[in-house]
Parts: structure tokens; sequence; C-alpha cells
């Protein structure tokens, strides 16, 4: 059996184990609209994050074989003269 707390609508207690209960329906609605947000916000920033490792990861491939491919050339050419 539920009962309204202090006249209010938005709170009731549970008789049972005597717990308080929020019941703002709208309310809850609000906090997980934002909460969902949040998850979104959250995601995005992390995907963002991972994107820019792995530009970093690319970037740092990239000098890499250029430097090889330099280090090839200059003995290239030294076999050739």
């Amino acid at each position: 059996m539920k009962a309204n707390f202090e006249n209010r609508s938005d709170i009731i207690r549970d008789m049972n184990n005597k717990a308080i209960l929020y019941v703002n329906k709208e309310k809850l609605l609000d906090y997980k609209s934002k909460k969902e947000l949040t998850n979104k916000y959250d995601n995005l920033t992390s995907d963002i994050n991972n994107i820019k490792n792995e530009i970093k990861d690319l970037k740092n491939n990239l000098k890499e074989l250029i430097s090889c491919m330099k280090e090839t050339l200059q003995n290239e050419n030294r076999k050739i003269n």
C-alpha cells in the first residue's frame, strides 16, 4: 500500500517497507533524457579521442615510411655513384 507523503503529490510512502518514493514522471523523463545526452556526448568524445590517436599513429607511420624510403634512395644513389 502507498500513501502520499506530507500532502505532496510527487512523493509517496510505501507502507510495506516505509520507503519514501519520488514519483514525478516528468522529472524522471527529463533526467533520463539528460542522462542519454550525457552518454552520447561521452561516447562521441571517446570516439573523437580514438580518432585523434589513430591519426597520430598514421602520421608516425608515414614519417617512418618516408624516412625508410629516403634511406633506401640514398643507398641506391651510393651504389650508382
